[in-house]
This record gives structure tokens, C-alpha cells and sequence, in this order.
């Protein structure tokens, strides 16, 4: 009886601890904003690999690393996260991401990685 009280309590904490780990998300910080484009630098280096190594908006700007585009703007942009903001964010699919809504066209220079997100918490 002692055992599997133990057993108990161990497994409802480890199932705690994955629960409290999987709302936090994964860290972010939003580098770049424009009408079009929201870029998001990775905090988390378990999660490096999911942004471009090294992006640079102009020539003469600062490299900046493992960054992304938001490709869901239309959600992204509805949570008013301001440039330099630390935030933590899911990674959605393309079915779950909403794309549709008025967006600015504009060409400028936007790393190669691309990914639809959620924010969890600001």
C-alpha cells in the first residue's frame, strides 16, 4: 500500500510538470514589425532549430539569430505584442493557423524560416 501511494503521488507529479511545461510554450522575442511581417527571435535554444541561423534585414543592420517569420498575421497581430516583447508561443499547423484577412503587401528582405504560432502568454 505504501508503494503505490508513492507510485501515485510520482506519477501525478510528473504528470504536473509536463502539463505546467507544455502551457509555458516555447520563448520568443519579437525583433522586427512592420504592415507585413512580424519576426520573432527564438530565447529557448532547445528550439534553435526551428529558426534561419543568421538573418540581416539591410546590410548595415546587426545579424540577428534563429529568427522566423510569423506566417499567421492575422492572429499574431490581434495579441499587440510590441517590438523587443518577450512572449511564449505554440507552433501551429497550417490548418489550425488563421491566414485569412486584409494584410499590407510589401517586399523587404524576411528570413527563410516561416512558421503559423499561437501566443500562450505574454
Amino acid at each position: 500500500m505504501k508503494y503505490l501511494l508513492q507510485l501515485a503521488i510520482t506519477i501525478t507529479a510528473v504528470l504536473f510538470s509536463f502539463t505546467a511545461k507544455s502551457q509555458t510554450g516555447i520563448k520568443g522575442k519579437l525583433v522586427y514589425i512592420s504592415c507585413a511581417n512580424a519576426i520573432v527571435e527564438i530565447q529557448d535554444e532547445k528550439y534553435f532549430y526551428l529558426g534561419q541561423k543568421e538573418w540581416q534585414k539591410d546590410y548595415a543592420d546587426s545579424v540577428l539569430h534563429n529568427v522566423f517569420v510569423v506566417t499567421n498575421n492575422c492572429n499574431f497581430f490581434s495579441k499587440n505584442i510590441t517590438l523587443g516583447h518577450t512572449f511564449f508561443f505554440t507552433i501551429l499547423t497550417e490548418l489550425q493557423a488563421n491566414t485569412e484577412c486584409v494584410q499590407c503587401s510589401m517586399f523587404e528582405r524576411i528570413p527563410m524560416a516561416r512558421l503559423n504560432i499561437e501566443v500562450v502568454k505574454k
